[in-house]
């Protein structure tokens, strides 16, 4: 518990204070219950949504980073991208709280060019 805690704290820029809080709201979205299921070694077939190629990059670093396996790419039925690898529960969580961490400083960026654009037109 105390490193995902970290992991949180770390990537989210949350306080020691907020990072359960996060924590938490990360393992309901994933339907974890128990922290001992993150602690099994079966790796399961897990696929991550995404929208637009800057966030197919991003995810594709950030399950390479945690897993070191290449993911699969593949279009769902219903047309939204999705990307899919083998790992653990816990991995999962990991790409899940890197990949929102880097989209949010992505989006965050171009919100700054954006205004930086504007100012200098002005």
């Amino acid at each position: 518990m105390n490193n995902m805690q970290t992991l949180v704290a770390l990537y989210v820029g949350a306080g020691e204070e907020t990072a359960p809080f996060i924590l938490k709201k990360v393992l309901v979205k994933n339907s974890i219950s128990d922290l001992t299921e993150l602690e099994t070694n079966d790796e399961e077939y897990f696929s991550f949504c995404y929208n637009g190629y800057k966030e197919r990059a991003i995810l594709f670093q950030c399950i390479y980073k945690e897993t070191g396996k290449i993911p699969d790419l593949y279009k769902a039925m219903n047309m939204q991208n999705k990307i899919g690898v083998y790992c653990t529960k816990m991995l999962k969580l990991q790409i899940d709280i890197d990949f929102e961490f880097f989209c949010k400083r992505i989006a965050l960026r171009e919100k700054i060019d954006s205004f930086i654009s504007t100012l200098s037109m002005t």
